[in-house]
């Protein structure tokens, strides 16, 4: 099924299925969606949009179940998507419930300029590809996001005596997790002389899949060398320390 979502701009006329209106220079003004059963009967919608700048540094699609504002936490993005982007294909989502949508770019002044929020109610799929079967929960994607390994921001560090073992230390670090998807991944330490860099990592979906745009965070503690002296410097993805006994 094919509808169409569109912003009136400057009139008093309000059309079904839109919750919210933005300047004219918004991400779109215009929002298409079709909607699909899978083979697995699972929905799959796909958006397609007009109007965003293709001068944007980048643009999410936003979805949530929630008419509240976009509360941080509260909703999924897909993204960053190419500027010049204008359809997108989502599945899985929630059947029979109302999704409300919308687009949002990053200009080149680093402001943010969504588009208006639009509303569309989800079919409801069968258990097989056709409409008419029999309803049900819709299922979950048996294949995981292919993921990659990258270094986590380091959002406060410092060297401590360890809990353990005495005469020694570590670096007790909160390493961030940029992201819903984001995942701790271990670490890796490095010693010459009195530089010891230590690796922290987390992993993120190589593509744009939707995540929950909340920043959260988890606590990492690292054992440094026995041999550890005054003055020894310690990197932690970027961050030095300075060992003082």
């Amino acid at each position: 099924m094919r509808s169409r979502l569109a912003a009136i701009l400057g009139s008093a006329l309000i059309l079904a299925g839109i919750v919210g209106f933005q300047p004219a220079s918004a991400a779109t003004s215009e929002l298409f969606i079709t909607q699909s059963c899978l083979a697995d009967g699972r929905l799959e919608v796909t958006f397609d949009w007009r109007g965003n700048n293709p001068a944007a540094s980048q643009q999410w699609l936003d979805l949530s179940l929630f008419n509240n504002g976009w509360a941080p936490g509260s909703f999924l993005g897909a993204g960053p998507l190419d500027p010049s982007s204008q359809r997108l294909a989502w599945s899985g989502l929630q059947q029979g419930s109302v999704h409300f949508v919308r687009l949002n770019q990053l200009l080149a002044a680093g402001v943010w300029d969504p588009s208006p929020t639009f509303t569309f109610s989800a079919d409801v799929c069968g258990a097989g590809s056709g409409p008419g079967s029999p309803p049900q929960e819709p299922s979950q994607p048996d294949d995981s996001p292919e993921l990659t390994r990258i270094l986590a921001p380091i959002d406060a560090a410092a060297i401590e005596p360890s809990a353990t073992q005495a005469g020694s230390y570590v670096v007790e670090a909160r390493a961030g997790l940029p992201g819903g998807c984001a995942r701790p991944a271990g670490y890796e330490l490095t010693a010459a002389g009195g530089e010891i860099l230590v690796e922290v990592f987390i992993t993120i979906p190589a593509e744009p899949v939707p995540c929950t745009l909340i920043y959260g965070s988890y606590d990492v503690i690292v054992p440094l060398p026995s041999d550890l002296a005054a003055g020894d410097r310690v990197d932690i993805n970027g961050t030095i320390l300075v060992f003082t006994p």
